[in-house]
């Protein structure tokens, strides 16, 4: 064979594999509304015991958007509130930008987590893959929503908080017992 007929096979093979890839990534975009119910149950547990006060938004969000195919899925913490974040080193408060996770098809054909701690908004930062879910034809919700649900702890309380852990208010529904008889005294 030829070097040009090699050439061309390659340009061939290639042609297909970019087609399969924009094949996998619609059909990731397309299923992100099915996954949304059990990833919004997830999100709804979070906001509805985050302390208030901690954000100067809607603390936690999912955002979609199925035509933009690099991203259709994002789930982010808002800005903190200037009294929960550090200070910068010189004394006054840095702009943070909220820890966040992004869900994308990549050019392998497989949908990956990729995610943001909160940071200063001055400092650029690489995406930190963090989860793959297979093939978009093998991806669940349950497994989206656990994904979600491990980007939530990292980025509450663990290496994506940035040093400071979000505040979290215990349910009211927890059936507490009350004590009401007197403890005896050690005196007596």
């Amino acid at each position: 064979m030829s070097h040009p007929v090699e050439r061309i096979r390659l340009f061939i093979a290639e042609q297909h594999r970019h087609l399969t890839v924009n094949e996998a990534q619609a059909f990731w975009a397309n299923l992100v509304p099915d996954v949304l119910p059990a990833l919004d149950a997830v999100l709804d547990v979070v906001r509805c015991h985050l302390e208030p006060g901690q954000f100067l938004d809607e603390p936690l969000a999912s955002r979609t958007d199925p035509t933009r195919s690099q991203y259709p899925l994002v789930v982010a913490f808002s800005r903190r509130a200037p009294a929960t974040h550090p200070r910068s080193h010189h004394g006054p408060r840095i702009e943070e930008i909220g820890a966040s996770a992004l869900f994308r098809c990549d050019d392998e054909g497989l949908v990956r987590g990729y995610r943001y701690p909160f940071h200063d908004a001055r400092t650029a930062l690489e995406a930190e893959c963090f989860v793959c879910l297979g093939t978009p034809h093998e991806v669940t919700a349950e497994a989206v929503a656990d994904a979600v649900a491990d980007f939530v702890e990292w980025a509450a309380v663990g290496g994506g908080c940035n040093g400071q852990r979000l505040r979290f208010a215990a349910p009211a529904t927890l059936p507490f017992a009350r004590v009401h008889a007197r403890m005896p005294s050690i005196a007596a």
